[in-house]
């Protein structure tokens, strides 16, 4: 093997790692946001799921669609004072 593949499979190594603990992460936190405001946290509104288009000029001239959609949203007033939205 010559030193460029090492370095393509070392980026490849970096690049699989890194999604595995920022997957990992996500759980974690999610976790620890359902314990913490089931007991710190009221839910005050849910908004359902949005579809959202949009139009824009590119660099080009052109005019460019843009869809998309938001998730749906859940209001929580927590005792620290903040209303946090998940």
């Amino acid at each position: 093997m010559e030193i460029e593949d090492w370095v393509m499979y070392g980026a490849i190594a970096v690049v699989v790692l890194s999604i595995g603990f920022g997957i990992r992460y996500a759980i974690k936190e999610d976790r620890e946001w359902k314990a913490w405001s089931a007991e710190h946290c009221k839910v005050i509104k849910k908004k359902a799921s949005q579809s959202i288009v949009g139009f824009t000029t590119g660099s080009d001239g052109n005019l460019h669609t843009t869809f998309g959609s938001t998730g749906e949203q859940t209001h929580y007033k927590c005792d620290d004072g903040i209303i946090y939205i998940r």
